[in-house]
């Protein structure tokens, strides 16, 4: 398997008895709340 991505990010992957499942089935509604688009790669590009 091969990724490209063309700026940095985080690539989370999560397996259940060897098998491939949602990580996003494993978080509370409260913890996915906290979560937000990080911007400070793409203010940089334009600086």
């Amino acid at each position: 398997m091969t990724e490209l991505a063309d700026e940095p990010h985080l690539h989370f992957e999560m397996t259940v008895s060897g098998i491939q499942v949602d990580p996003m089935d494993y978080f509370g509604a409260d913890a996915v709340a906290t979560l937000a688009q990080d911007t400070s790669y793409e203010s940089s590009i334009n600086e």
